[in-house]
């Protein structure tokens, strides 16, 4: 508010109300309104940019205060179905850094990220946007024992098909997969596994152990992730500006990454 752009259009701005209100429709009751409506028009403004400033200056802070880098704007590239999904998408709030000790020697990035539909109706062309926060962990060397597979919620699945058969919106692969049931209730409850062809079961079984399926069914965040082309991405719907949350979805990610890790060690132990 005391900037000198603020007070500058604090003083112009209402005057120019009242001059273009007396002009215009030449009422006493318009006119005194008019500096009024121009004064709250700059606050209301001022107040957008400073929330927006205020948001960008936690996530600078978060991300220093955790050994990360920060940047506003980023591009993540599209390797799993999530990241290709809709007709445009958008990264903020960037973040890339080390996973907690449960995954050590990992990094990852964590980030805002929202993909867009486009629709048509007949009130003309107008974007759907699908918010999430997700963080992207690099897992190449995952690629020999996993293929392609997908952790979603419950009904997540059948509901979006329901109203978006063969939409972009709908980007988990349902035609080119299908589920796999594991047994646990209360993970059948909370989570629907799915997963290609291509990949092999067993391998997938082994990885989905009790403790780890266990551990999935009772998180308080319920993470759902995705895993392909050596990429793991984990994600919540809509866009976390809580500290606290978010570092318990990167101990979450670290947790995720790190079973996938000592799976893939494990076997290429008994191989040898």
């Amino acid at each position: 508010m005391h900037t000198k752009a603020t007070v500058g259009a604090l003083v112009i701005g209402p005057a120019a109300a009242v001059l273009y209100a007396d002009a215009r429709w030449d009422s006493l009751t318009l006119t005194v309104a008019a500096p009024f409506a121009g004064a709250a028009l700059v606050v209301l403004f001022v107040l957008a940019g400073a929330g927006a400033r205020a948001r960008k200056d936690f996530f600078a802070y978060f991300a220093r205060t955790r050994r990360f880098s920060y940047c506003d704007e980023a591009e993540v590239r599209p390797l799993t179905p999530l990241l290709r999904a809709g007709d445009r998408r958008q990264f903020a709030h960037y973040m890339e850094g080390p996973l907690p000790p449960a995954a050590a020697g990992l990094g990852c990035a964590l980030t805002h990220y929202t993909f867009e539909v486009e629709r048509h109706d007949d009130d003309g062309r107008h974007w759907e946007s699908h918010p999430f926060t997700i963080c992207v962990v690099e897992l190449e060397c995952a690629i020999q024992r996993f293929s392609d597979f997908f952790l979603c919620s419950r009904g997540e699945i059948p509901g979006r098909l329901g109203r978006l058969l063969d939409d972009e919106a709908c980007w988990i692969p349902h035609s080119a997969s299908h589920a796999l049931e594991l047994e646990s209730s209360a993970f059948a409850d909370r989570f629907e596994l799915r997963t290609r062809s291509a990949q092999n079961e067993i391998a997938l079984r082994q990885l989905f152990s009790p403790s780890f399926i266990v551990w999935l069914a009772t998180h308080p965040l319920a993470p759902k992730f995705e895993y392909s082309a050596g990429t793991v991405v984990l994600y919540l719907d809509g866009h976390i500006d809580d500290g606290g949350k978010l570092d318990f979805f990167l101990e979450a990610a670290a947790q995720i990454a790190g079973r996938i890790t000592a799976e893939v060690r494990e076997s290429v132990a008994i191989g040898r």
